[in-house]
């Protein structure tokens, strides 16, 4: 197999093998006469990638059907391989602006079967100021192709986004989301973190809070819905599909139906280039049963713990979020905002601990002198008013000594 991409070409080349190796560990790689393909399914295989180019993607293409390792099935001659995907990226990536400095990149794979020295799949980048870049990649091979049996048209819903729609919508979530939700309504298409994923280190338990994207019906250039749906599906594999829609500028539709199958996707570029994507969907029946409207809340009172709520005063209740902490000590510190609003906190603590004194002690000088020391509960209040006015303000002295160079001990 012999393939030259031109210059023009080689951004988007490098663009695919950037999304294949983000879904998948390995590229499979099948040459046919009319077509070269590159295939991947990450190893839960709950992702799968397809990209298929045409031959007038290159600017020359070739298979020998006549070699020994060449064979045939219902749609033709075939050369099926697999290499690594971090290889085949490492191989073909040139930084800078490819259009000024590549003149062409070749891919030859020699025809031998197995693995040894003669199974190597040759890239070579040459330049155009006269060098030549050449890789050699071991690869092995395969006789099994990846299929997936679900084809868009058999998909009742379906959307159209325009890559102006996309961009900067993956960095709208958490790098540390696993998965992601999209509701689908007659208003239009909402995508959330699926729920609040939590870690747990050393006895700390770290939140991370959920993202709601919603998008019109007016935004999306095409949208058909049969009946309203929710999927869940991986945010990884997600963002790379994005990624590779916005990078070229091409339209990503997304075609769907039950939660029991998988989430399809498509770019393509008119007959040149067709990717396909099949994202696995999972479906969590709690949250159906807690939110009936897609599993979101309008509600404020849906506030998770350790947030800071504002009374109506502007006075934040920081120590209530945290009861469980001991604010006293520095280290929990890092589970609030800032300094100031540690320093808030523990002005907050200590204003409830001199209310709750200066009342006790008020309480138990009336119960001392009775009815006749005349101490009523307006003085009692006014006991608390005046114990509060000479509390600290919230800028406050470190309660540890600081060490001081200049000293001699």
């Amino acid at each position: 197999m012999r393939a030259i991409i031109p210059s023009l070409s080689v951004k988007g080349f490098q663009a695919v093998l950037s999304c294949l190796a983000k879904i998948g560990d390995d590229i499979i790689v099948e040459a046919r006469p009319d077509r070269f393909i590159l295939s991947t399914m990450n190893i839960t295989r709950s992702a799968y990638a397809s990209f298929s180019f045409t031959r007038t993607f290159f600017e020359s293409y070739h298979l020998d059907t006549s070699a020994d390792a060449i064979k045939h099935d219902a749609a033709g001659p075939y050369l099926r391989s697999s290499v690594l995907a971090k290889a085949l990226v490492s191989a073909c990536k040139v930084r800078g602006n490819v259009e000024q400095k590549i003149e062409k990149c070749c891919l030859f794979m020699n025809s031998a079967e197995g693995v040894g020295e003669n199974c190597r799949l040759t890239v070579e980048i040459i330049f155009k100021y006269g060098f030549i870049k050449i890789h050699k990649l071991l690869y092995e091979s395969c006789p099994e192709p990846i299929q997936v049996d679900d084809v868009t048209e058999t998909c009742p819903s379906s959307w159209r986004l325009q890559p102006a729609a996309l961009i900067g919508f993956a960095d709208n979530f958490s790098p540390k989301a696993e998965e992601i939700s999209m509701t689908c309504t007659q208003e239009g298409v909402t995508f959330k973190t699926a729920k609040d994923t939590s870690e747990e280190e050393s006895g700390v338990v770290k939140r991370i809070g959920t993202t709601v994207v919603p998008m019109s019906r007016a935004a999306m250039e095409q949208y058909k819905l049969q009946d309203d749906i929710e999927l869940t599906f991986s945010m990884k594999e997600f963002k790379a599909i994005i990624a590779f829609a916005v990078t070229l500028r091409l339209p990503l539709e997304g075609h769907f139906d039950a939660r029991s199958r998988p989430f399809l996707l498509t770019v393509q570029a008119e007959n040149i280039v067709c990717a396909r994507f099949a994202l696995a969907t999972v479906m969590d029946d709690s949250e159906d049963n807690e939110h009936p409207n897609g599993g979101q809340s309008g509600k404020m009172e849906d506030v998770k713990p350790g947030m800071t709520h504002t009374n109506s005063n502007g006075s934040g209740s920081r120590a209530a979020a945290h009861t469980d902490l001991d604010l006293t000590q520095p280290e929990n510190a890092l589970f609030l905002d800032d300094d100031a609003d540690w320093a808030g906190a523990l002005d907050d603590l200590e204003m409830e601990e001199a209310a709750a004194a200066a009342a006790a002690a008020a309480v138990a000088q009336g119960e001392a002198g009775g009815s006749s020391s005349g101490v009523t509960r307006n003085d009692r209040e006014s006991a608390y008013e005046i114990e509060e006015a000479f509390l600290p303000a919230t800028q406050r002295e470190p309660k540890r000594r600081k060490f001081n160079f200049d000293e001699d001990d």
